[in-house]
């Protein structure tokens, strides 16, 4: 049984979808910027994210 809330975020953009997103939105959304993703999800209390881009596979 679940005990605990778990807060998601399965759309999350990287600079991959830049081709379909507002000019300049997710320009900083790179692998280097991780950090500051993992801390703003943490700062939210997010327990799982998905990175989510728009017809894009990039290993």
């Amino acid at each position: 049984m679940l005990n605990n809330i778990i807060n998601i975020d399965l759309h999350i953009h990287s600079k991959a979808s830049a081709y379909k997103e507002e000019k300049g939105f997710v320009d900083k959304e790179t692998k280097e910027n991780l950090p500051i993703l993992f801390q703003a999800l943490n700062d939210r209390n997010i327990n799982l994210f998905s990175i989510t881009d728009h017809n894009r596979f990039d290993a």
